[in-house]
């Protein structure tokens, strides 16, 4: 019985952003089944720093834009909703539920269409780090959409409590930060996030 050779990085062959390596067809026109684990040649983990600048980066080149047009949205919400003889706070209290809605959806149509289209989000494209899916867990060469959009909305779901009492928010963000952001810390060896975890993704540096 014959096996294969040893998966040689040199010889990788790139199907596209989010996707794994595949090694070259073998004699014959046959492809080996196993990949190479996160570690394993060029492609490493991504460290918690890596993952937290490109997170910063991201809410960096969302929020300006969005933090404006929903600013404006509040004080159009506001206007009609004092005209149609509401109490102030009443219209601040919706105003801001409708601020906290739109907040979470554009965060996490900016991280599922970016993940689903490039594999990475522009954060993670200036530190160099891709997310691909778990080489262990069986799934397609590139991460399917439901996948996407879950690990998103499970990542920005804090944003749909901004518009509660601050101690609410405190409790909230205090509760996600352990799974969804420090997580990584000490999962060895893929190093995920819980949300990693739910949808069978990996983050891994490319340099």
């Amino acid at each position: 019985m014959t096996h294969p050779p040893p998966w040689d990085p040199r010889t990788t062959v790139t199907r596209g952003p989010g996707q794994w390596p595949v090694p070259p067809p073998q004699p014959g026109g046959t492809f080996p089944a196993p990949v190479p684990p996160p570690g394993a040649g060029p492609y490493r983990p991504a460290s918690w720093g890596q993952r937290a600048l490109a997170r910063l980066l991201d809410s960096l080149f969302v929020s300006i834009p969005l933090g404006t047009v929903l600013f404006f949205a509040w004080l159009f919400w506001l206007f009609f909703a004092v005209l149609a003889g509401r109490t102030l706070e009443g219209a601040d209290t919706g105003a801001m539920i409708f601020a906290s809605v739109c907040g979470f959806l554009v965060c996490a149509a900016y991280d599922a269409v970016c993940l689903r289209v490039w594999g990475r989000t522009p954060g993670k494209m200036i530190v160099k780090i891709v997310v691909v899916p778990d080489p262990g867990a069986g799934r397609p060469d590139r991460i399917p959409l439901d996948a996407v959009m879950v690990r998103a909305a499970l990542y920005w779901l804090p944003f749909l409590v901004v518009w509660t009492p601050l101690w609410v928010q405190v409790l909230v963000n205090g509760l996600w930060l352990v799974p969804f952001a420090l997580w990584p810390l000490w999962d060895l060896p893929k190093q995920q996030a819980v949300h990693d975890k739910i949808v069978r993704t990996v983050v891994l540096r490319q340099n």
